[in-house]
């Protein structure tokens, strides 16, 4: 861990006088001719204690999908990862971001 996320961590903690968690929110978007047509969101369920173990899970998920899937880098800045259909009229977006919750990890849920 780093110096100034043990500092971070400790100062976040000592003002509320509770723990701070870190978990991942996956968006997924479906656009259509350039316009929303679906959209989801979802917290995953793992919790993390640094923000860095964080940015590590979600460096290598998204390694990952450059590898092993169609997606690329998207070009829009809202969103991670682009899956371009054929026709590119139907593309599917995808964006990670990091959640910051308080509270006891063994009361969450």
């Amino acid at each position: 861990m780093k110096p100034e996320e043990t500092q971070e961590q400790a100062v976040l903690s000592t003002q509320t006088g509770r723990e701070v968690y870190f978990r991942i929110q996956l968006t997924v978007a479906v656009y259509r001719e350039k316009k929303l047509a679906y959209r989801n969101e979802m917290v995953v369920p793992t919790w993390y204690t640094r923000r860095s173990e964080v940015r590590a899970h979600i460096k290598k998920e998204i390694q990952k999908r450059l590898k092993e899937s169609d997606f690329f880098l998207s070009p829009r800045v809202d969103y991670d990862l682009v899956r371009y259909t054929n026709e590119a009229t139907c593309n599917t977006y995808i964006r990670y971001r990091i959640v910051e919750e308080e509270g006891d990890i063994l009361q969450a849920g």
